[in-house]
């Protein structure tokens, strides 16, 4: 994956907001993720950015979406007790690292650097 070193190195194992819109094919709204959350109390162990929240946000909805128990309050629960669990940090960058590794698919991360 080109550039993929270079990324890690700036952003760390975490989404930028542009890449996250980016792999979730700009379903979820960023701000009003943040707004959302806001609202709720969580403390955010794992220094999730908001293109983490994004990221799994969508992860979330295609969880929860096919059982039918899916609505965004729900989702947005969920996804702050994923930031919530200091033993989840870094994850969700890396569940996405390993579809597209195990897809096989080459992707270029030089744009979000």
């Amino acid at each position: 994956m080109r550039g993929l070193e270079r990324y890690i190195e700036k952003h760390g194992r975490h989404f930028t907001s542009k890449l996250a819109v980016t792999v979730t094919g700009g379903k979820w709204d960023s701000s009003r993720i943040e707004r959302d959350a806001q609202k709720q109390v969580y403390y955010n162990v794992t220094g999730s950015t908001l293109g983490d929240m994004v990221y799994l946000m969508d992860l979330m909805y295609d969880r929860l979406y096919p059982l039918g128990e899916y609505t965004p309050n729900r989702g947005l629960k969920m996804m702050l007790s994923w930031v919530g669990d200091f033993k989840k940090t870094e994850v969700p960058f890396s569940i996405w690292l390993t579809f597209m590794t195990s897809d096989n698919v080459e992707f270029d991360f030089t744009p979000y650097i």
